[in-house]
């Protein structure tokens, strides 16, 4: 019941930001809005893998981090599903 209460919560609060966003965006000059769409689909995009990152368990964090670490260091990553399944 307490889960089904803070996510009604949440629903409500994240509502009211979007129609407090809705608000402003609508009186911005059409060029800033399309920056400020861009800059909020860059932001959305990097809570979604946060959001996804945070469903690992520890040992594939740690190795997303590695992953991570390789790529930043200019090295070419090469992924191979091991487990191939038909969907």
């Amino acid at each position: 019941m307490h889960k089904q209460g803070v996510k009604y919560m949440m629903n409500i609060i994240a509502g009211n930001l979007q129609q407090s966003i809705n608000k402003v965006r609508y009186q911005l000059p059409e060029e800033l809005l399309k920056e400020v769409d861009k800059d909020l689909a860059d932001s959305l995009t990097v809570e979604a893998v946060v959001e996804k990152f945070m469903l690992l368990v520890p040992q594939q964090r740690e190795m997303i981090e590695k992953i991570l670490d390789l790529l930043l260091a200019g090295e070419a990553i090469e992924v191979q599903q091991l487990n191939q399944q038909s969907y």
